[in-house]
């Protein structure tokens, strides 16, 4: 929803989302970063808002929920800046994750992270850590090993897969 401070019109866009695609470059935690997607964000100056009511640029807020979601969540943390260059600090990330949806929270449980080593965008690897039962594993090209929990926190995600659980009351 995008609010328009001049004539107070609300523009609501509903589109489908694949994933949610968060700043990391303000925040040292998934949850912050999260916190940051959802809360309101100002339009003005050269990102100021075309009011469709009041035919000008104008200043405006911005605001993301989730109104729906699948049983899957991806996660991508925005770790490549506008020179193609990794942002290669550490995300500190969960198990567990509530998030809101409409008017409740969901929790969700993390099922697994992808990783890109290398830094820059246009080279590198990736590979992925799953999650089955408890049990952690890494996913190396043809190498697939059991892994601490601790491992798994500790490395550079780039996208974080949650399965969604049951809703918090």
């Amino acid at each position: 929803m995008v609010h328009c401070t001049v004539c107070k019109f609300d523009s609501i866009n509903k589109e489908p989302f694949g994933d949610v695609s968060v700043d990391i470059m303000q925040h040292n935690t998934l949850v912050g970063a999260l916190n940051g997607f959802f809360s309101p964000q100002r339009l003005e100056s050269e990102s100021a808002y075309d009011c469709a009511r009041c035919f000008t640029a104008v200043r405006a807020y911005r605001h993301s929920n989730l109104s729906r979601v699948s049983k899957i969540l991806s996660v991508q943390l925005k770790r490549f800046g506008n020179n193609m260059e990794k942002i290669s600090k550490h995300i500190q990330f969960d198990e567990y994750l509530t998030v809101p949806v409409g008017n409740e929270f969901k929790r969700a449980r993390l099922l697994a992270v992808i990783v890109h080593s290398g830094e820059r965008i246009d080279s590198g690897h990736y590979y992925a850590y799953t999650r089955i039962n408890d049990n952690w594993f890494l996913n190396n090209d043809t190498h697939v090993t059991n892994v601490s929990c601790s491992q798994v926190a500790n490395d550079q995600a780039y996208i974080l897969m949650f399965h969604f659980l049951n809703h918090l009351t």
